[in-house]
């Protein structure tokens, strides 16, 4: 793991799937993260999905075989996280595909679909569109299982102005994404500036 921090660090470096878990991690554990329901149960406000978890689905999405919501319970069972994710604001996938980190958010506050990308034009390119729409019945099977009550599968998906990714600059994807985990309320992109 200490190769890949390194590796992450360095000029034009691409960060790790274990950067990115790490980085995960350490913002779900902050103290501002955590509450408690009404009822008095653990809750995190925002609840960010191990990035294996977007590597699993994209697998099944691309080879076409049905998406069933059983081959993911290790990432959202309530028993093993030791919190509902129903109780969450927002639901949070971090995405690396073809090098570029991009970030799927379930704005279960705001009952929308945020796409948060430095590069406007890797979406359509990258045919995602699709991928999203299946993810987001992936989501409805998950928060049903849940006991949640609201259906993502009416969730309007939105593309949110962020500061552009420099084409020569493909691996600073990963660490706006960290970026996005840690501050993206649903609303926020005036802080949002150029990492150098």
């Amino acid at each position: 793991m200490r190769s890949d921090i390194i590796d992450s660090m360095k000029a034009r470096g691409h960060v790790s799937f274990k950067v990115m878990d790490v980085a995960r991690t350490v913002i779900m554990e902050r103290e501002s993260n955590k509450a408690r329901t009404r009822k008095g149960f653990s809750r995190r406000f925002v609840h960010i999905f191990d990035p294996q978890f977007g590597v699993e689905f994209a697998q099944m999405f691309n080879s076409e075989g049905s998406i069933c919501v059983e081959s993911f319970e290790e990432y959202f069972q309530p028993k093993l996280l030791h919190y509902n994710i129903k109780d969450s604001n927002m639901l949070m996938v971090p995405v690396l595909q073809n090098t570029h980190w991009w970030c799927c958010v379930f704005n279960l506050r705001d009952q929308r679909i945020d796409i948060l990308d430095l590069m406007e034009s890797f979406y359509a390119a990258n045919q995602l569109h699709g991928f999203v729409l299946s993810l987001r019945e992936l989501f409805h099977h998950i928060l049903s299982y849940c006991g949640g009550i609201v259906s993502v599968n009416e969730f309007e998906i939105m593309h949110h102005t962020l500061p552009q990714q420099a084409q020569r600059d493909l691996g600073s994807s990963g660490i706006f994404v960290i970026k996005f985990m840690e501050s993206w309320d649903g609303r926020m992109t005036s802080s949002f500036s150029k990492v150098r």
